[in-house]
């Protein structure tokens, strides 16, 4: 399966993905919306069986991503397509210079990439979920803490 950058003209594959994996709209019209905003940092499709879209947040003293969206075909899940995904963002993340990746997600899968507690970090994300849904990924020895603002694409979600 390979990897590849999402571009402008590939708005209706990510809108796709996200409305087949996640059985409504909602999720592809915040993807569509942060690539339109222009706060995309990180794009990227597994072939036309998924997507994960890497945005900015604000950290005073830091620079953290959060995903706007991580989508895979329901056909295509459990074949190693989102952690595909997972992988190479967080490679493109390192790349870039980026401190930590922050997200809400399922504490029984992210922890296999290196996801900890945000809390475990001194990170404070900014919904009220339990400690272990609230994650961070660190990705370089730099020490990070504080309140995360999450993209205003995302708000609402």
């Amino acid at each position: 399966m390979q990897v590849r950058a999402a571009l402008l003209e590939d708005m209706d594959l990510i809108l796709d993905i996200h409305r087949e994996a996640f059985g409504r709209e909602l999720e592809g019209e915040i993807a569509q919306r942060i690539v339109a905003d222009g706060d995309a940092v990180v794009s990227l499709f597994a072939g036309d069986r998924g997507h994960i879209l890497l945005s900015e947040a604000k950290l005073s003293g830091g620079r953290v991503l959060a995903p706007g969206q991580i989508g895979v075909r329901p056909l295509s899940q459990r074949q190693g397509c989102g952690g595909l995904l997972v992988e190479q963002a967080v490679k493109e993340a390192r790349g870039l210079g980026y401190d930590a990746i922050v997200l809400i997600g399922h504490p029984s899968y992210y922890p296999r990439f290196g996801f900890v507690p945000a809390s475990q970090l001194g990170l404070k994300l900014p919904y009220d979920v339990p400690d272990g849904v609230a994650m961070a990924l660190p990705l370089n020895d730099r020490c990070i803490s504080g309140d995360v603002v999450f993209p205003k694409g995302l708000a609402g979600h």
